[in-house]
């Protein structure tokens, strides 16, 4: 990899002007398309109209990817009644789980705890004044994003240059980073992170350039309390300073053992390899202060313990790349950029280099991206930069063929990017099914443009998302007992149920209790007996068994969940401990209830008959 010790990221203008190249949108070069008759002035306010555009059309993309219904997601209700409790307990944050039975003995490090308050007094708020609580929400979550990918759109400006050109690249690959984190743009407290994120890689970046003097850095040391109490995710801002600081540390090593550019070199890699020590040992005493201390280091390997966790878990299994074009497109990009930075410097044609510590951090979030898709909006964030100044590299100067056809690629593909993002249902492989199989067609989720209009006009929440009609029959039955839940349905049973009626069985919360309860939860609801499961051979116990070491007295279930067959064919199953009544079913879920003489007087009530398979 092209490195050194000595390198500062050269301003394009004045390298363009040291090496006799003018800028091809500078005064003395109006010889490309329709500047060539345009006057000084006139050319000037066209190109600023034309970047502003640019920069609004990025924020409206933004927007319309983040400005959604809620809909298949239930974390959002969890952290919603968590600030809730919070809020109406004095802000006193709860030391023990309180939404699950099965952990009530855990101790809850909440690192999200500041940012489920702010969520839910927005909520309040947005409720008091008839806005919608949830579209207030939702708003706020979009106008965070907005933020984020706009800073990182003027982030990469400068790594791109000055004027058109630069504008071009940046517009173009910040909408390409929001097309890689599209899918996680829930309002959660994950998106904080984004924007904060930025900001350190920023920051960063214009101190190692010589644009930001040290004194403002400390800066980001002040930041980092505020960080690590509005979300875990704190932790992406240490893995920022300690990649400069090990990329410092090695190309002071270089300067000092190569001596390529002399003692100097070797010097100011040092300074600043000290003041990069300096900011991570503050920002590790920042990140301290919090209720929960050095506690909320460790919650990252409560799940990453768990194999049987971490390889069925849907946000920790790697991204399916033919959804994922944005994704592959960048990491291509950044890829050939790589092989072009390695083979020019074997062939010591290198004139300048990229950062060792940005090396670093576009090969450990790449590796964490094609591990797991939920890191893959933070590839999007760090690859993005380094693919402007990869543009920049083989941009070229003057009115070349090669100049005009990477313009007009630029341009065609961010409106082609935006478009697409904005007004096309699905992905490009569920379309071109679409346009072979009518079927399919008819099947399309709607467009991204189509749900904004929906949320503008006051739906909140997609029709059928969650199980509002069997919660609404569970409080007015008032069910008796522990309840069994799946993880993926917990948030809005929390939200309509616990603590106040009844805890649930559990949730997603695997930064609590890991994977300790996962296997019970499998085993349940596939009807399990005694075994293990492949391909780690984890013992499973038998679901009976489940059943009666946590007392559960009835499941709340999917119908197409193997439980729930199971139980439709009871009569013929002479292994079961207890006849199961079935009192509610929709197009979804069923609820069944232990058939015992304690509960004889729901049953009489409410038992229904059994469902049409599905």
């Amino acid at each position: 990899m092209s490195v050194s010790p000595s390198h500062q990221e050269p301003d394009v203008g004045s390298r363009a002007a040291a090496a006799g190249d003018a800028d091809p949108f500078s005064r003395d070069n109006r010889r490309d398309g329709v500047f060539e008759s345009m006057p000084p002035r006139r050319r000037r306010r066209f190109e600023r109209w034309a970047i502003l555009a640019g920069w609004l059309g990025v924020g409206c993309v933004v927007f319309s990817l983040s400005f959604h219904p809620l809909r298949l997601s239930h974390d959002e209700w969890w952290h919603l009644k968590t600030g809730k409790w919070i809020v109406e307990n004095g802000c006193r944050l709860p030391e023990k789980d309180i939404f699950t039975y099965t952990a009530e003995s855990y101790d809850w490090d909440n690192h999200e705890w500041l940012s489920q308050i702010v969520m839910y007094l927005i909520w309040r708020w947005g409720e008091g004044w008839a806005i919608g609580g949830w579209r207030a929400v939702i708003l706020t979550k979009s106008l965070i994003l907005i933020a984020a990918y706009l800073l990182l759109g003027a982030f990469m400006a400068q790594r791109a240059g000055p004027g058109i050109r630069g504008a071009a690249i940046a517009i173009f690959l910040a909408l390409i980073a929001a097309a890689v984190g599209r899918r996680t743009f829930w309002p959660r407290p994950p998106v904080i992170s984004y924007l904060f994120m930025v900001l350190f890689l920023y920051a960063m970046w214009k101190h190692r350039a010589g644009r930001l003097r040290t004194r403002w850095l400390w800066g980001l040391a002040a930041l980092m309390p505020l960080w690590a109490n509005l979300h875990g995710g704190f932790l992406l801002g240490e893995i920022i300073v300690a990649s400069y600081c090990a990329g410092e540390a090695v190309e002071f090593a270089w300067g000092r053992w190569i001596a390529r550019r002399g003692a100097d070199s070797a010097q100011a890699s040092f300074e600043r390899l000290r003041v990069y020590l300096l900011l991570g040992a503050l920002c590790g005493i920042g990140s301290l202060l919090n209720p929960f201390g050095y506690r909320l280091y460790l919650l990252p390997f409560r799940v990453m313990r768990s194999k049987d966790l971490t390889e069925r878990l849907s946000e920790l299994l790697p991204p399916q790349l033919a959804f994922a074009w944005a994704y592959v497109f960048l990491a291509a990009l950044v890829g050939i950029g790589f092989a072009v930075l390695a083979a020019r410097f074997a062939a010591r044609r290198s004139g300048s280099a990229l950062p060792v510590g940005e090396v670093l951090l576009v090969a450990l979030f790449f590796q964490q991206s094609i591990s797991h898709v939920r890191h893959l909006p933070l590839f999007g964030i760090v690859a993005a930069p380094t693919a402007a100044w990869m543009l920049r590299e083989w941009w070229g100067s003057g009115p070349s063929p090669r100049f005009r056809a990477l313009k007009m690629a630029l341009v065609g593909g961010a409106l082609v990017c935006g478009a697409w993002l904005i007004f096309l249902p699905g992905e490009w492989p569920v379309l071109i099914r679409a346009l072979r199989e009518p079927s399919v067609a008819r099947r399309l989720p709607p467009s991204n443009f189509k749900r904004n209009l929906r949320l503008l006009a006051g739906e909140e929440i997609e029709a059928g998302a969650y199980p509002e009609r069997a919660m609404d029959f569970v409080l007015e039955a008032r069910l008796p007992g522990r309840m069994y839940n799946r993880d993926h349905l917990a948030g809005y049973l929390i939200w309509r149920l616990s603590p106040e009626y009844t805890k649930v069985f559990t949730d997603q919360r695997f930064d609590l209790f890991g994977g300790d309860f996962f296997i019970d939860e499998l085993s349940v609801v596939n009807a399990w007996p005694k075994g293990f499961l492949p391909p780690r051979g984890t013992p499973v116990p038998d679901w009976q068994k489940v059943i009666e070491r946590w007392n559960i007295n009835w499941l709340f279930v999917e119908r197409v969940n193997p439980i729930h067959k199971k139980l439709l064919n009871q009569s013929s199953d002479p292994g079961l401990k207890w006849r199961w009544s079935l009192v509610y079913w929709d197009h979804l879920y069923a609820i069944w209830i232990k058939d015992t003489p304690p509960n004889r007087p729901w049953i009489e009530k409410y038992e229904k008959r059994a469902p049409p398979p599905l």
